[in-house]
């Protein structure tokens, strides 16, 4: 058996997400952390998807890492005070926080992503199929890569 995987996620934010979805999203981490014992979790902080599944993998006991394009106070300074404190409680539980800048930049998004997908042995995205936006570059990204690909189609 060779060593644990890296599994990233990628997803749609709130207002993209039907009522569905968390209760998907969590099902989809239970079955990969049965599939990956020990894996490494990667999650990008954002709201919706990211925070959904980073809570998932903490309950879980399992390990997760952070990738955030800017610090928590900028990445959640226009954000709702419950959102704001649980990406804080999550940068808390998490094994390691990785900071990509330490301003705001819209690049930092993109960079973000890219980084989640350079670490990444799978990537689970939950994507409605459009072809724009962050979400749709990620999984791209991943396919022309090459990485294993896990897509909950959300609609």
């Amino acid at each position: 058996m060779g060593a644990p995987a890296t599994i990233a996620c990628t997803g749609h934010r709130p207002a993209r997400l039907p009522p569905s979805a968390p209760a998907k999203i969590r099902a989809a981490v239970r079955c990969l952390v049965g599939r990956h014992p020990g894996a490494t979790w990667l999650c990008g902080g954002a709201i919706g998807t990211d925070q959904i599944a980073a809570d998932e993998v903490l309950l879980l006991g399992e390990r997760l890492e952070l990738v955030l394009p800017f610090p928590p106070a900028i990445q959640a300074a226009r954000w709702r005070p419950a959102d704001r404190w649980r990406l804080l409680r999550q940068v808390a539980h998490a094994a390691s926080v990785e900071v990509l800048r330490d301003h705001y930049h819209p690049g930092g998004y993109r960079q973000r992503n890219r980084r989640l997908v350079e670490r990444a042995d799978l990537l689970m995205a939950v994507w409605d199929g459009r072809r724009w936006g962050g979400t749709a570059a990620t999984v791209l990204m991943a396919q022309s890569r090459g990485i294993e690909l896990l897509c909950l189609w959300v609609r």
